[in-house]
């Protein structure tokens, strides 16, 4: 039996030697926030966990700071970031409505953290119900109920 045996190939950072350690930390930079759907998008230079969150805090230290305060924050999330444009998006289940500030940081895998990109944000929650229809008929959400609006 003939067997070819392939090894995987590593992603390592171009200024980094084989064999000595990561010490350099990612840059992050041109984040963009859509908000009308709460997209995001950014750029890193390199590989590592996204991390992001949204609070009232107007800016973070580094992405340490950031994943420290994801289980304090309203919403967060993570993902893996690549190098080069980078997208997500904001998760509003639990947002109530009001003026945020989204916070992205990202922690290569020799733990060094980014910079934090931020951007204020206005968020307006709406009711399940709100423009809900059925059929053609609207249904709306007086505050405690669904009620069959028939005008």
């Amino acid at each position: 039996m003939i067997g070819i045996f392939v090894t995987p190939r590593r992603r390592v950072r171009k200024n980094v030697p084989p064999g000595q350690p990561d010490l350099t930390a990612p840059v992050l930079s041109g984040l963009v926030l859509d908000q009308a759907t709460l997209a995001f998008e950014f750029i890193s230079d390199d590989t590592g966990a996204c991390h992001w969150l949204v609070d009232s805090n107007p800016g973070y230290a580094d992405a340490d700071a950031v994943v420290a305060a994801k289980s304090s924050a309203p919403v967060s999330g993570s993902a893996l970031a690549m190098v080069g444009t980078n997208t997500g998006q904001v998760e509003t289940s639990g947002l109530p409505a009001g003026n945020w500030n989204l916070h992205i940081g990202v922690v290569d895998p020799g733990s060094n953290p980014s910079n934090v990109l931020s951007t204020a944000f206005s968020y307006a929650a709406s009711s399940p119900a709100e423009n809900l229809q059925l059929n053609g008929d609207v249904l709306e959400w007086n505050g405690d109920q669904l009620i069959f609006n028939a005008a």
